[in-house]
């Protein structure tokens, strides 16, 4: 595992986090008091093509439910459809405030994952898992926001 701390104006604001492989996952889902929850991943068709299935087979037995939402990669979906459909997609699997996503990739995904969290307002910490820089890195930095727990 290696850390990386990302500074604003000198101050370290959260670090990151990268792993080898999905491996540690499980258990920081357990350190942060999910392994009670349901949890979705959230995902575009690119990067949910090369590492969602590896994650869902993780994290299976680390929390009560597994579910996924996978959208259209590109332009396309830089809307706020796929933000319903995801919305959508969460009250047919029953999901609810204690319930957690996880951005599984940068930019568009963590915004819509984002956009929802806000929506439920919470206003607890949350983190967010993003698409590592290299192989199957795993990036945790925590990020503020409201709503559905974001991983």
């Amino acid at each position: 595992m290696k850390n990386l701390t990302v500074h604003l104006d000198d101050k370290p604001i959260y670090d990151i986090v990268y792993e080898e492989s999905f491996d540690a996952l499980p258990s920081m889902i357990k350190e942060l008091g999910y392994s009670n929850r349901k949890i979705c991943v959230v995902s575009e068709s690119h990067v949910a093509s090369l590492y969602l299935d590896a994650i869902l087979h993780s994290i299976k037995d680390a929390c009560t439910y597994t579910t996924s939402f996978v959208f259209p990669e590109g332009e396309a979906s830089k809307n706020l459809n796929v933000v319903r459909d995801l919305y959508t997609h969460l009250i047919e699997e029953k999901f609810d405030r204690n319930d957690v996503l996880i951005a599984l990739g940068g930019g568009v995904v963590g915004d819509k994952v984002e956009i929802v969290a806000e929506y439920c307002s919470l206003g607890k910490p949350k983190n967010q898992v993003l698409e590592g820089i290299v192989g199957q890195a795993l990036a945790l930095p925590t990020v503020v926001s409201a709503g559905w727990e974001v991983l």
